[in-house]
């Protein structure tokens, strides 16, 4: 689902080379069959005809100078298609990654492995170290523990607004639901109270 750019403004030109009518045509084959399909990082032309995407993306390709990143994709995709986060523990910083899934209401997305293996730390996904459940297992747990309430409460909501002031983004849902979610070092005061360095409130 993200081979083509999806803003080739002519499907059967350029390096796109129809993908887009193929790639459609093809889910729909599947779809027809009875199948779900689950795309990654999907582009324009094959988001929409997915039924869930991973590893939504999460920042911008930093072609451009931007003073912020904002979360274009969800806010486009986010109660049309389910949609998950990127890999927290695989991030480089998992703590910023987990709370832009929060922000945005996506689902948390995590990359395991069952074991430790040495090769992760030799081949081209040395990343696949911070992935063995063993080790972290139990910070996996405690993010569920803090989002699971809030992620279900806004599962099939649409994103109708996202801003950011200083540190702290805001966003509201189709289903009347805000949270606030500060990714700064201090405290920061909300409308709906006080939010500590690297939390969120909701109501």
């Amino acid at each position: 689902g993200s081979v083509a750019y999806s803003d080739y403004s002519h499907s059967d030109y350029y390096t796109k080379a129809n993908m887009a009518n193929d790639a459609q045509r093809i889910m729909d084959e599947l779809k027809s069959g009875g199948y779900a399909v689950l795309t990654e990082e999907a582009n324009l032309y094959a988001a929409v005809k997915s039924d869930y995407i991973i590893n939504a993306p999460t920042r911008s390709s930093e072609y451009q100078t931007l003073d912020k990143d904002i979360p274009f994709y969800q806010m486009l995709f986010k109660g049309h298609v389910p949609i998950s986060s990127a890999p927290i523990n695989l991030a480089v910083n998992s703590k910023n990654e987990y709370l832009k899934a929060i922000s945005t209401g996506s689902a948390l997305s995590f990359t395991i492995s069952n074991r430790y293996d040495n090769e992760f730390q030799s081949g081209p996904h040395s990343a696949l170290a911070a992935g063995v459940y063993s080790d972290i297992r139990s910070e996996i747990f405690e993010m569920l523990r803090q989002s699971s309430a809030f992620l279900n409460g806004v599962s099939n909501a649409e994103i109708l607004s996202y801003s950011i002031t200083d540190n702290v983004s805001c966003t509201e849902f189709s289903n009347e639901k805000t949270v606030y979610v500060n990714f700064g070092p201090q405290q920061a005061v909300t409308p709906i109270g006080n939010v500590g360095p690297y939390e969120f409130i909701y109501e």
